[in-house]
């Protein structure tokens, strides 16, 4: 194990997962962070513009962030995780339940979780809905999605 290999071969020494209450935060932050000058972001994987087969929803980044080493700084890769509380909710059930069955899921079962995939969706877009009646032009000025899909 070198510091060289850590940084060439290792695409996520370290992440992170961030829960939003709304996907137009999660979508306001990236946005955010491509702002930013004391991280790149090498990679996006946007899972809620293009959820996977079974409805699973995030928006996972690949950035390099500096840390310091007593050689100097480097530049290290981390992933961070953003969904919302319904996506969150949503994966950390599916993960439990695919282990209860030890990854041999019956159809059925599949297809119920592929079901309350998209329930949860369309509760953060209910929420959503009531979020920009309540906030009124206020929400108007936060982004949807991000403007450069990378």
């Amino acid at each position: 194990m070198t510091v060289d290999n850590m940084v060439n071969k290792i695409h996520d020494i370290a992440g992170m997962r961030i829960v939003f209450s709304f996907v137009k935060d999660i979508y306001s932050l990236l946005n955010h962070l491509r702002k930013r000058d004391d991280l790149t972001i090498l990679e996006i994987k946007d899972y809620i513009a293009n959820p996977k087969p079974n409805g699973y929803q995030s928006l996972h980044l690949i950035v390099a962030v500096p840390l310091t080493l007593f050689e100097g700084q480097r530049w290290m890769k981390i992933e961070i995780q953003m969904r919302t509380l319904a996506m969150d909710f949503w994966a950390s059930m599916e993960h439990i339940l695919f282990y209860k069955y030890d990854k041999q899921v019956p159809p059925h079962v599949v297809r119920e979780l592929t079901e309350a995939a998209h329930a949860a969706d369309a509760l953060d877009k209910k929420m959503h809905g009531l979020r920009k009646e309540i906030m009124g032009s206020l929400e108007a000025e936060l982004p949807d999605h991000p403007i450069d899909p990378m």
